[in-house]
């Protein structure tokens, strides 16, 4: 049939042109004939009643419909058009048209389209859903697209397409009612409609509904076992729940079935990083940069994996929101003790204030020019590459600063507000481009009205910390909430003010959003609401954090939405910190001026540190002349230690231990500079480099420490605990 059909053919293209208008018909109709069969003979042989008879409405049309079917968009529209034109009454002409404009994704033209369909057919059905599905894609949560959909179910009522495209609107526009209704609706019309299922676990997943969402998964994976989607979803369900270890079995069981899978090992890093297993969170964490969201930034220089860094130019890229960028650019720090030059990319809000960190040599804008380096890190990178632990997190604070000009400004400013001072934040970035990222923010902020019960606290003065969204609430509120004008953190660049004022405040209570990480950077006591279920770095049922383990509590949703409980929470411990502040002074009373002077220099545990250092010189040091100002000098320090420190057997174990952590660090310093002489930058070196960093964040903690034994406030009515 085919050698005939083709002997045909190639009769009719040798004649072609001594046809007329009259015999078009009979390539039309061979078309018609091929184009289930042979669809490359129906194309041409529908081209040859088009050059018979240029005016061939159908011939224009069905040649259209072909070219289609083959994903050649453009030229299938060229003869869509031409159709329409041929015939400018044909409804179908538009409608086809505006979905070769879809596949284009031209949307505002395939709306265009559909709507002249519609006018000319005002019931039909696929060109409303079109529409509707159009204006989606526009807009997510698009009332036109509600409006679309609305009239193809007045149209039809039954159509089980309508009710599942009804659901994900009302979910796009936040009416999870609505969308309950549809998608049980479009289930009972398709019980067993998979894509239907999906999308109604999703919702119930979206509105904590957890439990549920997880029947509605299980139900998917009886009717196709193994069906990747599913798998994954009821993995991060369990994850939301806090069943980490069931969650990371079905990550694993992913992998397997796929091991290209990217949210499976995504899904799998974090499960790991919330249960505080970081060695093997980090990895799956990587995995973020072939997630759809996420672009990874290229640059012409080597992505830096721990080699030495000592006279390199390392640049860090900032990613992700401003918190992130708060919380990890410490790793800047450690990238400078391990002696690079550093130069930090980051988000233009954060240029002004990460210039006050002395670690960062220069400070860049995102996407602005950039100077010279040798290797580059993107900032989220950097506990990989530094093979960071829990126990292992560079927790040296403060290490975020405040211009301490304005700090003057602003600690003048303050002087005759004698209560306790309290910054409040209660709304994060509400702009996010993605539902998704949107309603994650709506979860995890609070009415602002929520806070008047901590105003009503005597002695407490709370003052306003938000800033972009959230301030409308502001007329609505009937408690004294102190806020700073227009110019706040304008006129010295963003944070600025907002730093500056920290520095002067007791306390900072705050959503979880970048407000919380400058202020525990900046070493401030910060309290931080916390939605249930948590972000990945805050991991579950803990108070404290090891990010901020000095200056962070975390106050926990017991379920989710309940801030009540949360507030309950904190009213008490609010009152009892407002306690401590008036029945104690805010720092330890020493004996003379003189102490007052060294207390206000050093910590005490600075100056713990400072002796064994000193101690450990002088055992290493033949140098008369070093050795006997470093004698000289440990005498003063001995005489300071004695008169204003209880020497107690907790403080003697401290010191043993500061004492044998810093002759590690001599030790490894002594090998670093050996390797240095000898230029052998090897992988013996480069462990050593890290073991800097891990020792160092060692000997910060046995400070630490030492600064608690002796700084806990003595409260007369309750034992009150700072964070």
């Amino acid at each position: 049939m085919k050698r005939i059909t083709s002997h045909i053919l190639a009769v009719c293209f040798l004649s072609l042109s001594t046809l007329n208008a009259s015999d078009a018909h009979t390539y039309y109709v061979e078309g018609n004939r091929l184009c289930g069969s042979q669809p490359r003979a129906a194309i041409q042989a529908y081209r040859n009643a088009i050059q018979a008879d240029p005016n061939y409405f159908e011939a224009h049309f069905n040649l259209a419909n072909e070219l289609f079917k083959q994903n050649n968009f453009d030229e299938a529209t060229t003869y869509y058009e031409r159709s329409q034109q041929l015939n400018p009454d044909c409804p179908q002409a538009f409608f086809n048209c505006g979905l070769c404009y879809a596949q284009k994704q031209d949307y505002h033209r395939a709306i265009e389209l559909y709507k002249k369909a519609i006018q000319l057919q005002r019931g039909y059905t696929k060109a409303w859903i079109n529409l509707g599905n159009a204006y989606r894609k526009i807009s997510a949560n698009s009332p036109e697209a509600l409006d679309a959909f609305e009239e193809a179910l007045k149209l039809e009522p039954n159509n089980f397409d309508i009710h599942l495209d009804l659901g994900r609107v009302y979910v796009d526009q936040c009416n999870f009612e609505q969308a309950e209704y549809h998608f049980k609706k479009a289930l009972g019309l398709r019980p067993q409609h998979v894509h239907a299922i999906l999308d109604y676990a999703n919702m119930l997943n979206i509105v904590n509904r957890t439990e549920e969402a997880i029947e509605e998964y299980q139900k998917i994976l009886k009717l196709h076992p193994g069906t990747i989607a599913a798998l994954y979803n009821v993995a991060y369900s369990l994850k939301k729940l806090g069943r980490l270890d069931e969650a990371i079995a079905i990550y694993q069981e992913i992998i397997e079935r796929d091991p290209n899978y990217v949210e499976g090992h995504f899904g799998l890093g974090l499960a790991y990083l919330m249960k505080g297993e970081f060695h093997k969170g980090w990895p799956g964490y990587e995995w973020r940069w072939k997630r759809d969201r996420m672009k990874e930034r290229t640059f012409p220089k080597p992505k830096w994996c721990g080699e030495s860094l000592a006279g390199k130019r390392l640049l860090l890229h900032a990613e992700q929101g401003l918190g992130d960028t708060f919380q990890f650019i410490r790793y800047a720090k450690v990238a400078h003790d391990m002696g690079a030059y550093v130069i930090a990319a980051v988000q233009n809000p954060l240029s002004s204030i990460l210039k006050q960190c002395p670690y960062i040599d220069e400070v860049y804008k995102l996407y602005e020019g950039l100077p010279e380096f040798d290797y580059h890190a993107a900032l989220l990178s950097m506990p990989l590459i530094l093979d960071t632990e829990i126990d292992t997190v560079p927790t040296e604070i403060p290490y975020l600063f405040a211009d301490e000009s304005l700090v003057d400004v602003w600690r003048d400013r303050l002087a005759d507000d004698t209560n306790v001072k309290i910054g409040i934040c209660w709304q994060g970035n509400s702009n996010y481009p993605t539902h998704f990222l949107r309603l994650a923010v709506a979860a995890k902020s609070v009415p602002l009205n929520m806070f008047e019960r901590l105003a009503n606290i005597p002695g407490v003065t709370l003052y306003n910390l938000q800033k972009e969204t959230g301030e409308q609430q502001l007329d609505d509120i009937t408690f004294q909430l102190v806020s700073f004008g227009p110019d706040f953190d304008h006129n010295h660049g963003r944070f600025m003010d907002t730093a500056a004022v920290m520095k002067n405040l007791d306390l900072i209570i705050t959503i979880d959003t970048s407000t919380g990480h400058l202020s525990a950077g900046l070493g401030m006591p910060t309290w931080v609401l916390i939605p249930n279920p948590p972000d990945w770095r805050w991991m579950f049922d803990r108070t404290d954090t090891p990010w901020y383990p000095t200056t962070m509590h975390l106050f926990r949703q017991p379920t989710p939405g309940n801030w009540e409980r949360v507030f309950d929470d904190i009213e008490q411990e609010l009152r009892a910190f407002v306690a401590a502040k008036r029945n104690t002074s805010k720092t330890v009373s020493l004996k003379s001026s003189e102490a007052n002077n060294i207390a206000a220099a050093i910590s005490y545990g600075e100056l713990i540190d400072k002796i064994t250092i000193l101690e450990i010189k002088q055992k290493n040091i033949t140098d008369e002349t070093k050795l006997h100002n470093i004698t000289k000098e440990l005498e003063t320090l001995h005489k300071t230690r004695d008169q204003y420190l209880s020497v107690t057997p907790e403080l003697n174990q401290l010191t043993a231990q500061l004492y044998k952590t810093n002759c590690m660090l001599w030790d490894i310093e002594d090998a670093i500079r050996d390797k240095e002489r000898h230029k052998e930058f090897d992988d013996e070196f480069i462990q050593l480099a890290r073991s800097v960093y891990h020792t160092n964040d060692q000997r910060c903690r046995i400070k630490r420490a030492i600064n608690e034994l002796y700084n806990s406030p003595l409260l007369e009515e309750k034992s009150y605990k700072p964070y």
